[in-house]
């Protein structure tokens, strides 16, 4: 994981070769903040160096660092950055919080998984699928084509569950509206 405190930060990022991941959020967004300040050191162990979660803060890591990041949500989350990351990868506040995939393909719109409405089991859940998927492909760097690919398989396979998802809820509804349905039409 990376606090940057500059977009200059986040092009050096892009030098290592691995998949990063920015995450957007809103000062709003205090649980997910919270979260990722309380599981910063997992979150990082499970990460390794397969993939770069990023994280806009207002001071350094060096200077944040006392064995968690507990304050992120209150004080060191960088609102105005993330405003400026929001702009520069074109999503909307109503798509906040984010995780977003940069493949640093500028050509391209890139990718990002909503967390919203995610309580800390879910959020556990995406970041250590997340982490799997990445370390499945093998050991960085990646080149910028097997990168770029990594990132969408990791969005496809997370739209593919909330489009499962949307589609179980559905299913339930429509199963239970079924025998109503059947006394109502005759």
């Amino acid at each position: 994981m990376y606090a940057i405190t500059t977009p200059n930060e986040l092009v050096q990022i892009e030098q290592k070769k691995a998949v990063v991941s920015v995450l957007i959020a809103q000062r709003y967004d205090q649980q997910l903040l919270s979260w990722v300040g309380n599981c910063w050191d997992q979150l990082h162990s499970d990460s390794g160096m397969n993939w770069h979660i990023v994280v806009p803060v207002k001071i350094s890591a060096h200077q944040l660092y006392d064995g968690t990041f507990t304050n992120l949500a209150q004080t060191t989350f960088n609102t105005e950055l993330a405003r400026w990351l929001m702009s520069m990868y074109g999503i909307s506040r109503k798509k906040l919080p984010a995780i977003v995939f940069d493949d640093f393909n500028e050509e391209k719109r890139q990718r990002f998984i909503r967390l919203k409405k995610f309580d800390d089991a879910a959020l556990a859940d995406v970041f250590q699928s997340c982490a799997e998927l990445v370390n499945r492909a093998g050991d960085a760097p990646f080149s910028d084509r097997q990168r770029a690919s990594i990132s969408d398989s990791i969005v496809d396979e997370f739209n593919a569950r909330e489009i499962g998802g949307v589609t179980l809820h559905i299913a339930k509804r429509a199963a239970s509206a079924i025998p109503s349905l059947l006394r109502s039409s005759f």
